[in-house]
């Protein structure tokens, strides 16, 4: 039985894929520390899934953002597959 919900057109469930650009934003918070930087995707990748976190972009189709922290996470939904285009801090 699938538990997943959607929420407001949230998309929920998928693979999730990062883009070379959100990847390089990623590491580039955390240039001496790979093992932190590779903790953040791991986060960053399961915060897409929440729907709690996450809400859509007025006026953009199929494009979501979600709150991490102090970090904002814009990704689209292509197909069956979630895609992370850019990854944000906030201070």
């Amino acid at each position: 039985m699938d538990n997943t919900q959607r929420h407001e057109g949230v998309p929920l469930g998928g693979r999730v894929l990062v883009s070379n650009s959100a990847a390089n934003m990623i590491s580039s918070l955390y240039p001496f520390d790979k093992s932190e930087a590779n903790a953040v995707l791991e986060t960053v990748k399961s915060s897409v899934l929440d729907a709690s976190t996450v809400k859509k972009i007025a006026g953009v189709d199929d494009t979501f953002v979600a709150r991490v922290g102090q970090l904002r996470v814009i990704f689209k939904q292509q197909g069956d597959a979630v895609v992370i285009t850019s990854v944000v801090a906030q201070n």
